[in-house]
């Protein structure tokens, strides 16, 4: 049966089976490896205070899909050396907490209760404690960092996390903007994800000794798959439902976070249409049930199709960028892209 026809409820469920079993099979060759990271980040959440342990350990209770570290361990595989497998990972490793400590911001940012169906940490321990737990996993994995890993793996991380920091105060600076450019909007989600993904490639093909032109092609790749993924995500907070985008669907809108599904309907409307929808757009009028309202104009004027469709745009990039790559590396990265693809319909 057709997902169309399906509740959408059923429909989710279907594609995130799907989802998680075409990882675990793009994830095999690198499984233990993430297997390492598991255990590199479980030492990290054991290394911090008695009040840290407890924080660290919920934020690793549903570790999500690894797509950073997998990354790492992916753009390792076109260098030109080898290196110890728990030098791999313990990079990895530090990717993905330097997207923990983001998230953990991110969610106070917002307000947000709940984090991949799970109370968030300030839900729990409060906003003062987790602002800190943020700033201790910044500041724990790269003193971590600078005693194990060459001075370029690491300045690639520090570049990322400062474009990430960047991408979070100019996020701040448009909320309840209805004005803001699409251009605008495409920076600071190329500093908020894709900067960090793109991080992810080239600090693991440059722990491995890859040429130049490879770490220049994986920076590239992860640059254009973080794009993508971000506005997949985008599109799934409309057309989605909780268990799949991890969060309340269309909540984005509430928040005053204007995504591409939104920017692009208001950019293809004219008059008075789009004047109303500027109307819908104020603050007031969103926490009044404008939200419920703008969710169903981004479905039904096209919003969700031309957010995928600029989605695609990426994918195809990121494909082109790891053509000529070394076939350990380019194979995997290859199928990860073409399972953010097949994510998006």
């Amino acid at each position: 049966m057709a997902l169309g026809l399906l509740a959408g409820g059923a429909a989710s469920a279907i594609r995130k089976a799907a989802g998680e079993a075409i990882l675990k099979h793009l994830y095999r060759p690198i499984r233990p490896g993430l297997d390492r990271t598991e255990k590199a980040l479980a030492l990290a959440a054991e290394s911090g205070g008695h009040v840290i342990r407890p924080m660290a350990r919920h934020l690793m209770r549903r570790p999500g899909k690894r797509i950073r570290a997998a990354l790492v361990l992916f753009s390792a595989k076109a260098g030109r050396r080898a290196v110890a497998p728990d030098r791999a990972a313990g990079l990895a490793a530090a990717v993905e907490m330097l997207h923990m400590a983001s998230l953990v911001h991110d969610d106070i940012l917002d307000g947000a209760a709940t984090r991949r169906n799970q109370p968030s940490l300030h839900a729990e321990w409060g906003v003062h404690r987790s602002v800190l737990m943020g700033d201790w996993l910044f500041a724990a994995t790269f003193r971590s960092m600078a005693e194990t890993y060459p001075l370029a793996v690491t300045r690639s991380l520090l570049t990322a996390s400062q474009a990430l920091c960047d991408g979070e105060i100019e996020e701040t600076a448009v909320t309840f903007d209805a004005s803001v450019p699409e251009e605008r909007y495409l920076d600071i989600i190329g500093k908020k994800t894709a900067a960090l993904m793109a991080g992810a490639c080239e600090s693991g093909a440059l722990l491995t000794g890859a040429t130049p032109r490879h770490v220049s092609a994986l920076r590239h790749y992860g640059y254009a798959f973080g794009m993508a993924f971000q506005l997949i995500d985008d599109a799934l907070n409309f057309s989605g439902d909780e268990q799949e985008v991890g969060k309340p669907v269309g909540s984005d809108i509430v928040e005053g976070k204007f995504t591409m599904p939104v920017l692009s309907l208001r950019d293809s409307l004219r008059g008075a249409e789009r004047g109303h929808l500027l109307d819908l757009l104020t603050e007031k009028s969103l926490s009044n049930g404008g939200a419920r309202r703008v969710t169903e104009l981004v479905r039904e004027r096209g919003g969700v199709d031309r957010t995928l469709q600029r989605a695609e745009v990426y994918l195809r990039e990121a494909l082109g960028a790891v053509a000529d790559l070394p076939a350990p590396a380019r194979d995997p990265l290859t199928t990860l892209a073409s399972y953010a693809l097949d994510r998006r319909t």
